[in-house]
């Protein structure tokens, strides 16, 4: 289905004519969601699970505290996705000048958490790391200390590839059909355009993406009206910017398709 326009979209949701309130997310985000594709459900209050989270092999370290919320799920053309906000953080322990504990909390992650069935069938596990580390920031690691040693580096020819990504992985020839030319330029492409450091996996059928991000998604601006115009564009855009992943790394394309 494809997406509305932004001026239907803001023209429907401002003759809500409503404030901010507990509510919003179910009067004005579920029917922004509703909006761009009626397959789609909103769970403010959900998140990813955390099974997911580890299935996907992207974090090396155990977390302490795992919190998020905006759980979306839904079926663009043949592809399955759900995605959320997620917040996972490590604790560490230290003693004041008192001599009393007092904890620390570390981010590991914190973003946008990106879930795909995938349009190729796949065995192995392939990891794509950006170069600039920053998802893993909080690890305190290399990464080639984080993955175990059945997984190697997986060394490109595409020099822009190379020095926007690492990628790992315990099958070089499966990782090289996975990453081939054209995917390789779509991942260079996201990559560009996105502000954001993002990292993907391919683990059982499935591709996982990690936006890291700071932005708290689908939220209000403080004492901003929910119906005014800069508030429903920013998260339209928002929507827009996860949904398009599907478009972006071409998962709709069924080429080599699973058995």
């Amino acid at each position: 289905m494809p997406l509305l326009s932004l001026s239907s979209c803001i023209a429907y949701i401002a003759n809500v004519g409503i404030n901010i309130k507990k509510d919003y997310k179910h009067k004005i985000i579920t029917k922004l969601i509703n909006s761009i594709d009626s397959s789609f459900s909103y769970k403010p209050t959900q998140y990813i699970d955390k099974q997911d989270y580890n299935n996907s092999a992207l974090f090396g370290r155990h977390y302490d505290r795992y919190r998020g919320e905006d759980f979306i799920e839904g079926q663009i053309d043949k592809t399955h996705l759900r995605f959320s906000e997620l917040h996972t953080e490590y604790k560490t322990q230290s003693r004041d000048n008192s001599g009393k504990n007092q904890d620390q909390w570390h981010t590991i992650f914190k973003g946008l958490f990106f879930i795909a069935d995938a349009n190729k069938h796949f065995s192995g596990q392939t990891t794509i790391m950006p170069n600039n580390h920053s998802i893993f920031s909080a690890l305190g690691q290399k990464l080639s200390d984080i993955f175990t040693n059945n997984q190697q580096q997986v060394i490109l020819e595409d020099p822009e590839f190379s020095q926007l990504f690492n990628v790992y992985s315990n099958d070089q020839v499966e990782a090289r059909y996975l990453l081939s030319p054209t995917m390789i330029q779509r991942l260079i492409n996201f990559s560009n355009r996105s502000e954001h450091a993002i990292a993907f996996s391919f683990v059982n059928d499935h591709l996982y993406i990690a936006i890291s991000s700071s932005k708290n998604y689908f939220e209000p601006k403080l004492f901003q009206q929910a119906d005014s115009l800069a508030f429903i564009a920013s998260i339209y855009y928002d929507l827009q910017f996860v949904i398009n992943i599907v478009n972006e790394l071409d998962l709709n394309t069924r080429i080599w398709t699973k058995p």
